[in-house]
């Protein structure tokens, strides 16, 4: 229990030290970026001869199947 605590403790001190440096939105659009640039990778690594209009596409139907959530 004292381990549990103590890890909650740190990530708490983990949060505060990014958050007294970033805003959330900062965060948030950080996330993003990384999440999309692993689709944008994951996509070329299925089809290495992918075009850049093809990933647009791709990128396009992500955004529009988010949406209908």
């Amino acid at each position: 229990m004292n381990e549990r605590l103590n890890s909650l403790k740190f990530k708490e001190k983990c949060n505060n030290k990014i958050l007294s440096t970033h805003t959330l939105e900062q965060i948030e659009v950080g996330l993003v970026d990384l999440a999309l640039d692993g689709y944008i990778e994951s996509l070329k690594n299925e089809n290495p001869n992918i075009s850049e209009e093809e990933i647009k596409s791709k990128l396009k139907e992500l955004v529009i199947w988010k949406k209908s959530l």
